[in-house]
């Protein structure tokens, strides 16, 4: 059974004004949401490989105690309905279905936000909870303390990338935009979609390159940059990449062959049936993951994973994994 979404005016967030109701809500004390210092110090900072093996980029991940207010705030926010443009922040889309989403449009174009989490401002954090959830200005500020961390230098700050609230408030703090979009494209007669930071537009018949210069003005009208190295335009005969799927030109999804590739190069380094629990279970995983978007890929591979993965218990912590042993 899907969760209960309902509309913002319905949320226990809208129209606060109180931080004793704030509290209650998020389930912690008023002394910490009283007590809260706005810091780096919140937050467990380093640099992780990029999936494309090309640099790093930073993740910020915050203390226990505010990661547990942030998970009950973002779930909260993953409850309200929003439109079907959003692919990301909710349950029930993946960036799977966002790929799906498009599937049947042979004309595809696609956009990335430029270090979109890294340049987005908290002016337009406050605002989202001001305008759009109708809260008190003191509340409103208390809350982007809560979902945001300071640059570097201490000044300001930007939403970190390991925060559990972090998609759905970077969707709130530029929703005005997004609507703008979404607007434009239903005049255009274009499919728009939105996961995270990466734009999607398809359509039946060619897109105009008027599209590109208009998103590029309005995303410049909150001090966003559109990625140029990664805007890519599909037609008819392509195979389209779109947010780490391919749309076959037989309208159906792929996995990707750097993907593929990634699966067989394991499978040739190490023997399966060898590998240890950190080692089965990072592969066991990236066959489920590439399995979601062809569910019987590999099938032979996934079989000898999966056996392994249980035989050794990789499916328990250390603490349960010994004492299955012991039994």
């Amino acid at each position: 059974m899907k969760d209960k979404n309902y509309s913002i005016e319905k949320s226990p967030l809208y129209n606060l004004k109180n931080k004793r109701k704030l509290a209650e809500i998020l389930g912690c004390s008023y002394k910490f949401l009283d007590c809260f210092v706005y810091s780096r110090n919140n937050y467990k900072i380093w640099q992780q490989a990029k999936k494309n093996g090309k640099g790093t980029r930073p993740v910020e991940n915050p203390c226990d105690s505010l990661k547990k207010l942030q998970r009950k705030l973002n779930k909260l926010l993953s409850r309200i309905a929003t439109n079907d443009y959003l692919m990301s922040g909710k349950k029930h889309t993946s960036y799977i279905s966002n790929a799906q989403y498009h599937m049947n449009n042979p004309y595809v174009l696609c956009f990335d936000l430029k270090s979109f989490f890294q340049k987005a401002s908290r002016k337009y954090i406050f605002l989202a909870f001001l305008n759009e959830f109708k809260m008190s200005s003191d509340i409103a500020w208390l809350l982007t303390d809560l979902v945001s961390i300071p640059n570097e230098d201490n000044t300001d700050g930007y939403i970190p990338t390991g925060a559990p609230t972090s998609q759905n408030v970077i969707f709130w703090a530029y929703k005005k935009t997004f609507d703008k979009i979404f607007s434009l494209a239903q005049k255009m007669n274009l499919k728009f979609s939105l996961y995270v930071d990466d734009i999607t537009f398809s359509s039946k018949y060619p897109i105009s390159n008027k599209l590109q210069k208009t998103i590029v003005k309005l995303f410049s009208q909150v001090d966003l940059k559109i990625n140029i190295d990664k805007t890519e335009y599909f037609s008819k005969k392509d195979f389209k990449k779109v947010t780490g799927c391919i749309i076959g030109t037989n309208k159906n999804i792929l996995v990707p062959n750097r993907k593929m590739k990634e699966i067989k190069d394991i499978a040739i380094q190490k023997d399966i049936t060898t590998m240890n629990v950190p080692e089965i279970r990072s592969f066991f995983g990236k066959l489920n993951s590439i399995r979601q978007i062809q569910p019987n890929i590999f099938q032979a591979l996934y079989e000898k994973a999966r056996k392994r993965f249980f035989e050794i218990g990789a499916q328990y912590t250390t603490k349960k994994r010994k004492q299955s042993m012991r039994n």
